[in-house]
């Protein structure tokens, strides 16, 4: 099985970067990320609701 080498590029001077790193998100994008992710399920939870109270309701009863 062979390795594969992996390599980044610089943006700046488009040289190869053998070890790339990834920044850590700072409290803003996680603060933002947060919330956009409650918003997401809280809307998808409004969309439900209206379609659960506007849904025709059949008798099995006739």
């Amino acid at each position: 099985m062979s390795t594969e080498i992996k390599y980044r590029y610089c943006n700046v001077c488009k040289h190869e970067v053998e070890d790339p790193s990834k920044k850590p998100l700072t409290r803003m994008q996680i603060t933002i990320w947060v919330i956009l992710m409650v918003a997401t399920i809280g809307i998808a939870a409004i969309v439900l609701a209206i379609y659960y109270s506007t849904r025709p309701k059949y008798s099995p009863i006739p």
